[in-house]
């Protein structure tokens, strides 16, 4: 609600004041009032989140010495029916621990910490640095149990919210079609 709030005194122009009776017009309603002050409230919320979305997290990664799995939240285990028949899955994740402005505002990296490979857009990497801190990684599904899908490996620590996951179909890409960059093909 606060962010509601702010959002309104962020906006130009007067809100009308409703329970001002000196405004109020004797010949409308109080529901025409309302709808009124309430189509101007989803117009203010338009205009000042187009750009902004919420996402929560389905489930987080969890991992052992020698385990590793993704704990689905109980509400979203109707999401994971079917999911046994694939042996692979893409799992979206939030990099939450480099969530700061000065991560967020990185745009350029050395892929791979390496300083030897060029300076590179984020976009053009899978650096954990970046405006939107969403991370992808396709992994190997080992079992799919109650909540858990136990996995073979993510590049993801222990505790990280996992934002999505989608199964992994393969795609008809032939070889020729790829490219990619030297530093890539190098492997460091």
């Amino acid at each position: 609600m606060e962010r509601i709030k702010d959002l309104i005194r962020s906006m130009p122009g007067e809100k009308p004041d409703y329970d001002d009776l000196e405004q109020a017009d004797p010949d409308r309603t109080e529901e025409a009032y309302q709808e009124e002050q309430g189509k101007w409230m989803e117009e203010i919320i338009r205009k000042k989140t187009a750009d902004t979305f919420v996402m929560h997290s389905i489930g987080k990664v969890r991992r052992t010495d020698d385990r590793t799995w993704i704990e689905i939240k109980p509400r979203y285990r109707d999401a994971m029916s079917g999911l046994e028949g694939f042996s692979h899955i893409h799992v979206l994740f939030w990099f939450h621990e480099n969530d700061t402005p000065e991560n967020r505002s990185v745009l350029q990296v050395h892929p791979r910490k390496n300083n030897e490979n060029p300076l590179t857009g984020v976009f053009a990497t899978h650096s954990p640095l970046r405006p939107n801190l969403v991370g992808h990684t396709l992994c190997r599904i080992l079992s799919v149990e109650n909540t858990n899908i136990e996995i073979e490996s993510i590049d993801a620590r222990d505790q990280t919210p996992v934002v999505d996951i989608k199964c992994y179909i393969p795609c008809t890409h032939r070889k020729h079609e790829i490219r990619v960059p030297d530093w890539v093909k190098r492997g460091t």
